[in-house]
């Protein structure tokens, strides 16, 4: 799915090379740094993010960005002794451009964060030196790479309103699969090249089933498709192949399962897959 990526530098670079081009285009996304510190005296933690705004009809990419773009990428510069985890990543939209062009990414706006631990020997009395690096494309018809270095101090404690932005965010994260029974079918079709059938039995009807995979650089996915059998049975059929000469990089795909429940809410689970029996012998 990601061949398209390797001309995609080369196409940013002739968006970029016309000056008027590029400012016309350069407020698309707007990215802005967020803290909330409110676990710090508690857990000894605080969060740290960028929210990213966008303009109406483009959207940035998630961490497989499907058929097209980059991922976005957010790293933070923290002070000796502090450790950030990796990043969070809510639910993404799919969404399909001319050409056939699937991409996995945000609309409107979306935060991406982590949690930062905090060395206890830190004084709290101390602000808090941050950089954030933002790395992103933005698509509509056309694709944009943007950046940005964002600078702050944290003082830790001051209150600040973002508390309930972090709350808000966490709601529209993926999560464990706890409620829903699933059956998995492999049908492999050679060597590298597998079908998959993924039948999903929901304890009510749900709509707007997605399917958003963590492919890696080896492994490909094609001909996704969705059946809705009876509104509470649902099921995702797709080919995933190593590419020529690779094998699979782990026995595990990790992808998100999205859907709509009856009460209209977005929701999406942790969906990993074992593929070990999908190795290359060409």
């Amino acid at each position: 799915m990601n061949l398209i990526i390797k001309f995609a530098p080369l196409i940013f670079l002739i968006f970029m090379s016309t000056s008027v081009f590029a400012k016309e285009y350069s407020n698309a996304v707007n990215p802005k740094f967020v803290a909330d510190t409110s676990k710090l005296e508690t857990e000894g933690i605080i969060k740290l993010g960028v929210l990213f705004k966008i303009e109406p009809g483009w959207h940035i990419y998630w961490k497989n960005s499907g058929d097209s773009g980059l991922p976005t990428k957010v790293s933070f510069e923290l002070p000796e002794g502090f450790s950030a985890g990796e990043l969070f990543w809510p639910i993404p939209n799919a969404y399909e451009r001319s050409g056939s062009i699937l991409d996995y990414g945000y609309e409107d706006q979306v935060l991406l964060w982590t949690d930062v631990n905090v060395p206890t020997e830190y004084d709290k009395n101390v602000p808090i030196p941050v950089n954030v690096n933002a790395k992103w494309v933005s698509c509509e018809e056309i694709c944009i790479p943007g950046k940005a270095t964002l600078e702050a101090k944290i003082t830790p404690g001051e209150k600040n309103d973002n508390n309930e932005l972090f709350q808000n965010w966490e709601k529209t994260l993926p999560v464990k699969n706890e409620k829903i029974d699933s059956n998995v079918k492999e049908l492999k079709i050679n060597p590298g090249h597998a079908k998959y059938t993924i039948t999903l039995y929901f304890p009510e009807p749900v709509q707007d089933i997605k399917f958003f995979p963590v492919t890696g650089k080896s492994v490909k996915i094609d001909d996704i498709s969705y059946f809705n059998k009876d509104g509470n049975t649902q099921e995702i059929s797709f080919e995933l192949s190593a590419y020529q000469g690779k094998s699979a990089e782990t026995d595990k795909l990790d992808s998100i399962i999205a859907y709509t429940d009856s009460k209209n809410v977005r929701r999406g689970i942790e969906f990993p897959i074992n593929i070990y029996n999908l190795h290359s012998k060409n």
